[in-house]
């Protein structure tokens, strides 16, 4: 995904457990969320997107099980 609309819930998720490193003011404040697991497979983590957010989420994954980062930065832009 590469937008979001301000107001929504942005959910991050992949198949391996996860602790999202994140961003949604440019890297000014950061948060640290575990992933939750579900009965499928997948693991998630939910944003609250501001409705008044106006710069990109921004994250990177630590991967729990391997305990390793993943060494790149991806970026959600938000749409008012």
């Amino acid at each position: 995904i590469k937008s979001v609309r301000a107001g929504w819930v942005l959910r991050v998720q992949v198949p391996a457990p996860f602790v999202l490193h994140w961003t949604d003011n440019e890297w000014q404040d950061t948060h640290d969320d575990r992933s939750i697991p579900t009965s499928i497979g997948i693991e998630f983590v939910d944003i609250n997107v501001a409705q008044s957010q106006q710069a990109p989420v921004r994250f990177t994954f630590h991967w729990v099980k391997v305990d390793k980062w993943e060494g790149k930065d991806y970026e959600v832009s938000v749409k008012q």
